[in-house]
Order: C-alpha cells, then sequence, then structure tokens
C-alpha cells in the first residue's frame, strides 16, 4: 500500500503528501498560520455541451425534455389525492395518478428482486408508498398489481422467473432528441 501511496503522490505534482504518522500526538493541536497557502479555481477554458441531457421516458413523450433535468422536489410539493374509498379494497386502477405515483411503483420494481413474493412484496410496496406519501390503505391494491405484473405470461417465462443477477436495472440509452419527436418516441 505505501508502494501505491508513493505513486499517487509522484504523480499529483505536489498536492499530495504522505506521512507516517507520529507516534505520540503532540498535547495540543496548533493549525498552520494563514497565508502559507494560496487557493484559486481552475477557470473553464471551453464551453459546455448543452445538447446533452438526461431525461425519463415520461419527460420525452410529453415533449418537457427542452428545458433542465426533471425538479425531483417537486414531486413531494404537490398534493397527493385523498385515500381510497373506503368501501371494499381499493382498486389499482384508483390509484393516484403524476410523477410521485410512477416514481413509487418504479422505486418498487427497480429494488424487487423478482422472485421474491409474498411478504418481501409487500415490504418493499409499504416502504415505498410510505417514503412517498401515499395512504396505507393502497399497499394491498399495489401489492396485487406488482404480484401480477411478476407473474404475467411473457411468451414461455415470467418475471417472476428471473433472478437480480439475471436482469440489468436503469438500463441507459442514448436518443438523438434533436431528431426525436414525441410521436415516434410513442410508437
Amino acid at each position: 500500500m505505501r508502494v501505491d501511496l508513493e505513486n499517487l503522490r509522484a504523480g499529483s505534482g505536489g498536492n499530495i503528501l504522505v506521512e507516517d504518522l507520529p507516534d505520540r500526538l503532540p498535547a495540543r493541536y496548533v493549525p498552520p498560520g494563514p497565508g502559507k497557502t494560496e487557493v484559486a479555481f481552475r477557470r473553464l477554458s471551453r464551453g459546455i455541451d448543452l445538447s446533452w441531457r438526461v431525461a425519463s421516458f415520461t419527460s420525452l413523450v410529453s415533449g418537457a425534455h427542452a428545458g433542465s433535468e426533471a425538479d425531483r422536489d417537486a414531486l413531494y410539493l404537490a398534493p397527493l389525492a385523498g385515500p381510497p374509498e373506503e368501501r371494499g379494497e381499493p382498486d389499482i386502477f384508483g390509484f393516484p395518478k403524476g410523477a410521485r405515483a410512477g416514481t413509487a411503483i418504479h422505486e418498487i420494481f427497480e429494488n424487487l428482486d423478482f422472485t421474491e413474493g409474498g411478504e418481501v412484496i409487500d415490504e418493499h410496496v409499504a416502504r415505498a408508498l410510505d417514503g412517498h406519501g401515499f395512504d396505507p390503505l393502497w399497499r394491498p391494491a399495489v401489492s396485487g398489481m406488482v404480484r401480477r405484473v411478476l407473474r404475467a405470461g411473457l411468451g414461455g417465462f415470467s418475471l417472476s422467473d428471473i433472478g437480480r443477477e439475471d436482469t440489468l436495472r436503469e438500463l441507459e440509452f442514448y436518443l438523438p432528441v434533436g431528431r426525436l419527436t414525441p410521436g415516434a418516441l410513442r410508437e
């Protein structure tokens, strides 16, 4: 490790110092006096390419990608729809719409091992819904929806057959959005 540290120090242009720890600490720490080191920032000498952005699928199909990246704080400032009706069990089709709901559902599928079931699904759902401010009465409807999605037939297999080690979460892809229209992306 010492050799690696010395190599790092040697390539730092004098910005890194490697020293052994002292055998004993001094009785009182005395900081170095002011004015010994002049600190300066490096100036940016080139432009910033603003044609590259990170955007969600939703922002692309709605045409909202032209602005800056989504403000996730806004998800928590918007009011939520009221709690589900209390007659019988709430239906997933009554689940509130919008970015906050989409983010909560996305979080469930992103963090869940698809081969797990039962109580593990319920725990993921409870954590995500609580974290995004949804009424606990929505838990059964959302858990049921997750179970149905995981068991849905996909031509000889279902998501519940695929373990976490065989999945790729948050697949990134790059599209030239200057030539992309919301309609073409929806298609």
